[in-house]
């Protein structure tokens, strides 16, 4: 697929690429074409997405792009996809981190509720 294998090829560091690949996923889960968690291409896209999401200083996106983000992430948990990053718990904890800096607290919240992340700072 031309938009995993352009991502891959994108600087970290690119936010508009970032950004370009969280919209391509909200196509994608909008209509319920998400590719197979247990394949290694999606796995493998899915981890350095996280991973580049999670390096991001809260000031490389404005709210609507963190919300976004984290909207791709939960939804990314919900159709099974696992993500490996030693500092969160998950694509659930990142997600939740992304709709902090969105200023969405309750959605925050409840991501953090289900992954077992309650010992954040930002949590409290």
């Amino acid at each position: 697929m031309r938009e995993l294998a352009v991502f891959m090829t994108t600087n970290p560091r690119d936010v508009n690429a970032i950004n370009t690949f969280t919209q391509f996923l909200e196509n994608r889960i909008g209509s319920d074409r998400l590719g197979n968690p247990l394949t290694k291409q999606w796995r493998v896209v899915v981890n350095e997405y996280a991973r580049r999401i999670s390096s991001l200083a809260e000031q490389d996106l404005g709210q609507d792009e963190w919300e976004q983000s984290g909207v791709a992430l939960e939804a990314l948990e919900n159709a099974g996809y696992r993500v490996d990053l030693r500092e969160y718990r998950g694509a659930l904890d990142l997600a939740g981190l992304c709709f902090y800096r969105a200023a969405k607290y309750r959605r925050a919240i409840t991501c953090w509720d289900r992954c077992g992340a309650t010992q954040r700072r930002e949590y409290y």
